[in-house]
């Protein structure tokens, strides 16, 4: 027994009767094996614990390593964020002075929409948020089932062009117009984008090409038809002539 722990049990066997001084010993012997066997378990403890502290450590370094890592990852991550941020809120502002932007939610009604549009269609956007993309499309029948067909697309992912014309303020406007649909982090849909540009000026550069492409042609097969009307003409002078 050490400090009233028992830590075994020492039997002794006599054929004679034990004195008190022999009792005394193998008790003193029997403490001091105690107290050996004490220490032992002891040093034990501590060798064990001790290696758990240092494991601990060293598992407490490593993550103390891997969570600084993480931590530089996600600093990166944030200036990369940042900085593609940075670039789109560049790109969008460039877009809303040199283009038309609207969003629109997957019914087809305006959610927002860019103050350069509002000023070309001379709304206000309180009466723009919440309309119809079809407000003031007076639709067919062929025509309804063509639109239908074109917003199903987009719902399906697939971007989408087209060429409109507007009545703006008494003037005609054409929009080369593009459609995207915007994608989450799940890869749903959760709205259209549309991107519009003016092409009036080209539009109308273009017909008048065409316009006087036209009229060269006319003038050159009214040429050909009087080249051929004199052909005709010197034939049968010929034909007198030999006559």
């Amino acid at each position: 027994m050490s400090n009233e722990d028992i830590h075994g049990v020492l039997e002794i066997a006599s054929f004679n009767k034990f004195e008190d001084y022999q009792i005394e010993f193998i008790e003193k012997v029997a403490e001091s094996i105690a107290s050996t066997v004490s220490n032992a378990k002891i040093a034990a403890r501590t060798s064990q614990l001790l290696e758990q502290s240092q494991q601990q450590a060293e598992e407490m370094k490593a993550q103390e390593e891997e969570m600084r890592q993480n931590m530089e990852e996600l600093a990166a991550t944030q200036e990369e964020m940042a900085r593609k941020t940075s670039e789109m809120e560049g790109i969008l502002n460039a877009l809303n002075v040199s283009s038309y932007l609207t969003e629109y939610d997957l019914k087809g009604y305006v959610i927002n929409i860019s103050n350069s549009y509002l000023k070309l269609l001379g709304i206000s956007r309180e009466e723009a948020v919440n309309s119809h993309h079809t407000k003031d499309m007076d639709l067919s029948h062929d025509q309804k089932q063509n639109y239908d067909q074109f917003w199903n697309e987009l719902l399906d992912g697939k971007t989408k062009k087209q060429t409109v014309k507007l009545n703006v303020k008494g003037k005609e406007v054409y929009l080369a117009e593009t459609y995207t649909p915007i994608f989450d982090q799940n890869g749903d849909i959760v709205k259209i984008f549309k991107i519009a540009n003016d092409i009036t000026e080209s539009k109308k550069q273009s017909e008048e090409f065409a316009q006087k492409l036209q009229e060269q042609k006319d003038k050159l097969i009214k040429c050909v038809q009087e080249k051929q009307k004199l052909e005709e003409e010197i034939k049968n002078i010929n034909k007198r002539m030999k006559k």
